[in-house]
């Protein structure tokens, strides 16, 4: 074996045994099959064989390709003569050249799975995820139609789940119950449909890009016998190494090329990634031989790969020694808020709050049984850096320990099995878990841990907790403290030690603004403690002392760094930029009270996903590159100034516009959601925001997505009129009242309809119109419900009309006005007596309004207000 397959060989071996959290991922085009499936050279053939007189003029105009392009010819010539079926059959043949012995049954015929040849490479495929444990082993994507990799597996008692991708069909690449999923990118041989010709292979297909993207991200992934098709995977790949670094995704691409020239002279997707950080190309090198070789070499190390797998959504925390120096781009993403990695946390200078925490853990460490330490603090002070350096410092302190699990929980995954750890409970374990944002699953841990905190044990059990502050009044939090014995760790803020501390450790880097670079420490040490204790600010201290250090114009650059870098990301088409301006948008609503900011709930609402899928697609990539923050059930920016930077930037913008059509857009499946029509506006209704342009657009993009509701033209009129737009609520009002039965869901939304008309003519000094539309409002009406919340509105609106005309000096509107008042106090019970005169005060009210109103209010009648109010309590 040449040198340069015993460097594949070493670097796969290295990827299985020493780096025991990445998957392994395989991309296997037709080269794996040769000799036992026709590859496409071969297929080229037959497909010409099928066009009959047509072949010579084809065969003339492929002559000159490449072999893939000269099979996207010949396949796209035969379907435009024959029609697809013509050319599953061609390949239904040619794939059950692999199975002889049914290669003349019916479709449909169930084909053992020893029916079936393989090659040296299937098994080698085979022996690889053998020696995998279930956590590590990746989707492997074929371009190949035959089944050979799922035969492969399936006989050493690996489950597959093949998936034939040649449609649009939500896709899943995540392993259910330790099943490797099999995607057939262009199709399977099963089924009818196939993707060979241009057309299809040049096919826009964002569902299934972002999944293969999210399928290499966080693996070393072995592409081999595949020469570089212009398809989805191939736009994936390029996307990812042309938008950002293999590295920031902690991605790898290992590409084996059976030949002796590179693939970049056939791929031209190949040839724009080489020399990408994260990319390598292996030449000359034969797969079956190369997985053997590697194989075995991993087979030595069996034991030491199962029992340092992490489980699924965890990590092992690294050896301090083994974490590469951090580069001027890693500290400075962390400045800008991004997530922290173990790079960063060795390089990041200990903050006493991080000393405080560390000294703790490493105590705790030393001593038998279990101990649990939690980092308790306000969202941006710096938890989850400092959980990273405790966790180092512990891992660190166990270097010559036995038994040792350090690992680190990510964002969304499930905690540790208390079966595992009652077994590993002798006397040489030593087990450190780390789970930032524990909110989310604390009950969980709390029932995990206790029955082990119970135990006598000469194990070494330490976990570190990063817990938000608001989370402590809760009673399941303080019964976990008590329960547990958890030792707390405040975070509130840098001290003055702490800020030279930040002051050094960014001027040595060189990453402060040119004009604090070459000026005191003192100076830069002083605006991080100033800006860190600064009473306006509502969370994100220990963040917005960095940010003070930036005029506006810096600042904004940062900001457009930052789309720039979540920009990459695509959750079903809509890319993670908008989601970012989405909360900006709402954050800003809120300027002089801590914004709601956007639960999981409403993100998954926006973007068609399963609360369960926001944390790891959303919330971490987010977390890790924009510094947006969860406090365990919202999310915010880490800080109002970057949110209005956003905002200063791209208001009145098409990403602006964007972003408040996806919040509008939420609506429509609110209403899907079976949520009452009071949950909905609460839920999407545009903020009282600074922007008075984004929140109208966000209003019309409610209405544009919710379809035939009034429920969302009444959200839209109350924007319009909470910004000042009265004329124009005024008209469009009008127009909805024309056509009001003709909303689907006008009976129980008309009422807040009008008073919300009354609002606007109230603010327009048209109180006589105003009281009208109360009227209306509470008036009887066949089929309409009359709900407690609406008498409530109504009577309050009444009070505000009937008090402007009072002060006008019309006769009557006074006492109108205290005829609200002893309504609303009977409806609210809190004025038993009245019962009796609710007929009378009704009728009085009538009388009165329609002196006032005239011929406008002489035909409404009001016994269902009159019923509701003379129910006894």
């Amino acid at each position: 074996m040449h040198e340069v397959a015993q460097d594949a060989v070493a670097r796969l071996t290295h990827a299985v045994v020493d780096d025991p959290d990445r998957r392994v991922t395989l991309v296997v085009g037709s080269g794996v099959s040769r000799g036992l499936v026709p590859g496409t050279e071969e297929l080229t053939k037959r497909f010409l064989d099928e066009l009959g007189a047509a072949r010579p003029g084809v065969e003339a105009e492929i002559k000159s390709m490449t072999v893939a392009a000269a099979y996207a010819r010949a396949s796209e010539r035969m379907k435009l003569r024959l029609g697809p079926r013509r050319i599953s059959a061609v390949i239904r043949r040619a794939v059950l050249e692999a199975a002889p012995d049914y290669a003349s049954e019916p479709a449909g015929t169930i084909i053992p799975l020893s029916a079936w040849k393989l090659n040296p490479a299937h098994e080698e495929i085979a022996n690889l995820y053998e020696l995998l444990p279930p956590s590590r082993r990746g989707p492997i994507l074929t371009t190949n139609f035959d089944p050979l990799i799922e035969v492969a597996l399936e006989r050493r008692g690996i489950p597959t789940t093949p998936l034939n991708l040649n449609d649009e069909a939500r896709l899943n690449l995540i392993p259910i119950n330790d099943s490797v999923p099999v995607v057939h990118l262009h199709g399977h041989w099963s089924n009818g449909a196939v993707i060979n010709t241009n057309t299809e292979l040049d096919r826009l297909r964002p569902s299934l890009e972002a999944a293969i993207s999210d399928a290499m991200r966080g693996a070393v992934v072995w592409v081999m016998g595949y020469s570089g098709w212009t398809d989805s995977f191939a736009r994936a790949l390029e996307k990812l190494a042309l938008g950002t670094s293999f590295a920031l995704l902690e991605s790898e691409i290992c590409w084996i090329t059976h030949g002796s020239e590179s693939v970049a002279k056939s791929s031209n997707v190949f040839a724009s990634i080489v020399g990408t950080p994260g990319v390598t190309e292996y030449v000359d090198v034969n797969a079956a031989e190369f997985l053997q070789a590697s194989t075995d070499g991993i087979r030595d190390h069996r034991e030491s790969v199962l029992t340092a797998a992490t489980p699924a959504g965890w990590s092992t925390v690294p050896q301090p020694d083994r974490i590469p120096d951090a580069t001027p781009d890693d500290v400075n993403s962390l400045m800008d808020g991004a997530a922290s990695n173990w790079t960063t946390a060795k390089a990041a200078p200990l903050l006493s709050a991080t000393l405080n925490l560390r000294e703790a853990a490493v105590a705790a460490a030393g001593l038998p049984g279990l101990h649990v330490i939690a980092a308790v603090g306000p969202t941006g002070e710096g938890k989850s850096l400092a959980l990273r350096q405790a966790a180092l410092a512990v891992r660190e302190g166990w270097d010559l320990a036995s038994g040792i699990s350090v690992w680190y929980r990510d964002p969304g995954s499930p905690i540790v099995d208390r079966n595992w750890i009652e077994r590993h409970l002798e006397p040489k374990t030593h087990i450190a878990l780390i789970i930032d944002d524990a909110d989310l699953i604390l009950e969980q841990v709390v029932d995990t841990f206790i029955p082990i905190a119970k135990k006598e044990t000469d194990a070494r059990i330490v976990l570190l907790l990063g817990l938000h502050e608001h989370e402590l009044h809760k009673s399941k939090v303080k019964a976990a403290f008590s329960t547990l014995d958890i030792r707390r760790i405040q975070f509130e803020g840098p001290t003055e030690n702490d800020a030279f501390s930040l002051a050094y450790f960014w001027r040595d880097r060189n990453l402060l603004p040119d004009k604090f670079q070459e000026g005191p420490s003192s100076i830069v040490a002083g605006m991080v403690y100033e800006a860190s204790q600064s009473p306006s600010l509502n969370r994100g201290s220990l963040f917005a002392s960095i940010l003070e250090l930036w005029e506006p114009l810096e600042l904004l650059d940062r900001v457009h760094d930052l789309l720039e870098r979540v920009d990459r990301y695509q959750v079903k088409n809509t890319s993670l930029s908008t989601v970012l301006l989405a909360l900006a948008l709402v954050d800003t609503g809120h300027e002089h009270s801590p914004s709601p900011g956007l639960t999981l709930n409403e993100i998954s609402l926006m973007l068609e996903l399963n609360n369960r899928d926001i944390l790891p697609i959303v919330i971490k990539p987010l977390g890790r590159e924009a510094g947006i923050t969860f406090d365990g059930e919202t999310v915010h920016m880490r800080h109002p100034a970057i949110a209005r930077a956003l905002m200063s930037e791209f208001e009145g913008s098409p990403a602006m516009t964007k972003a408040a059509a996806l919040l509008g857009t939420a609506a429509e499946h609110a209403y899907g959601e079976d949520l009452t029509q009071a949950q909905v506006p609460g839920l999407f209704a545009p903020r009282t925001s600074s922007s008075n342009a984004a929140a109208q657009d966000w209003a019309r993009a409610m209405i544009n997505s919710s379809g035939n509701l009034l429920r969302s033209r009444v959200t839209f009129l109350a924007t319009h009129r909470r910004t000042g737009n009265l004329e124009f609520a005024n008209k469009y009002s009008t127009q909805v009242e024309n056509h009001i039965e003709e909303y689907d869901d006008w009976s129980y939304n008309i009422r807040g309809f009008y008073c919300e008309w009354a609002l606007t003519l109230r603010k327009l000094h048209e109180p006589s119109r105003s009281l009208n539309m109360v009227m209306r409002a509470l008036a009887d009406r066949p089929y309409v419900p009359l709900f407690p919340d609406a008498i409530s509105h109504a009577f309050d609106r009444g009070h505000e009309a009937a008090g402007d005309l009072s002060r006008q000096g019309v006769v009557g509107a006074q006492e109108i006005a205290e005829i609200f008042v002893r309504l609303q106090a009977r409806h609210e019970k809190r004025d038993e007596g009245i019962s009796i005169r609710v007929v009378q005060l009704v009728a009085h009210l009538k009388q009165l309004s329609d002196k006032i109103l005239g011929d406008s209010s002489q035909r409404l009648t009001f016994k269902k207000l009159i019923e509701k109010l003379s129910i006894s309590s």
